[in-house]
Parts: structure tokens; sequence; C-alpha cells
């Protein structure tokens, strides 16, 4: 294991108890793989841009489903956001993937 791919979308950022457990769960990795390198992306500090026109004529348009939309391993959105060769090459590179994203996200909001 060379790459762990730690995603933070907590409003709290480095404090929030979710990043805590990831950093944690990191550094007991470590001890097992000590070359391990770390590569974070904080959503909750460089949140997503807001929808587009791109991105509505997108959901207005018929789309065939062998179109590269579809494919499973890439979506259209993170490719607009991050450019699709730094999210393909992020996730080729993660052998292990760790989000903070609330389970109960839409409870937390509400």
């Amino acid at each position: 294991m060379n790459n762990v791919l730690l995603i933070n979308v907590s409003r709290h950022a480095q404090v929030s108890q979710a990043n805590q457990l990831a950093l944690e769960r990191v550094t007991s990795l470590r001890q097992r793989y000590p070359n391990l390198k770390l590569v974070e992306r904080d959503l909750g500090a460089n949140p997503l841009p807001p929808l587009g026109s791109d991105y509505a004529h997108g959901l207005t348009t018929t789309m065939p489903l062998n179109a590269p939309l579809f494919d499973r391993r890439f979506t259209y959105l993170q490719g607009v956001v991050f450019g699709e060769a730094a999210i393909r090459a992020a996730v080729e590179e993660a052998r292990t993937a760790l989000s903070t994203e609330p389970l109960f996200n839409n409870l937390v909001r509400a």
C-alpha cells in the first residue's frame, strides 16, 4: 500500500471527530506501511463551486447509456471540478479511501 486518499467534507475541518478518527486510522496504517503517502481533499475548506449552466444542460439532455458519463469509475461532476486526469490519478493511486462525511448527513443539517 502506497497512498491513502482522505476526503474531508466537515464544516469543522481538522477538529471534527470524523477527521480525527480517520487520521488515527492513517496513523495505524503507517505503522504497518511506513512509506504511506496521505493525499487529502478538504471539501469543507474548499467547497465545490455552484452548479452552472453546463450541469443544468446535462440534466435536461438525453444521453446514450454507453456515454463516458455513465462510467462507474468516474463522474462528470468530479471531472468538471477537479479535472478528469487529477481525479483518475488520485483514485488509481489510492489503495485505501477514507471519507469523513457523516453517515446521516441529511439529518445533521436538519
